[in-house]
């Protein structure tokens, strides 16, 4: 296994935990593991998970009308 594959799969789980917690408007815990998604997705080189977790960061603002 090559150097990070280990990780490959862990932003997915963030990413998953974080929609969980947006769906049940715990927001504040939804945000934090879409981050989390993006900080492992940017250290090991994932770019589509990095491309969801910024995704689903820009549904959550929408969601709490964080927009202008």
């Amino acid at each position: 296994m090559g150097k990070g594959r280990q990780y490959v799969y862990l932003p997915l789980a963030y990413i998953n935990i974080g929609a969980t917690y947006m769906r049940i408007k715990k927001y504040a815990l939804a945000e934090s593991y879409f981050k989390k998604a993006i900080d492992v997705s940017n250290r090991v080189g994932l770019p589509d998970y990095l491309k969801e977790s910024y995704a689903n960061l820009s549904s959550l603002d929408s969601v709490q009308g964080n927009f202008k």
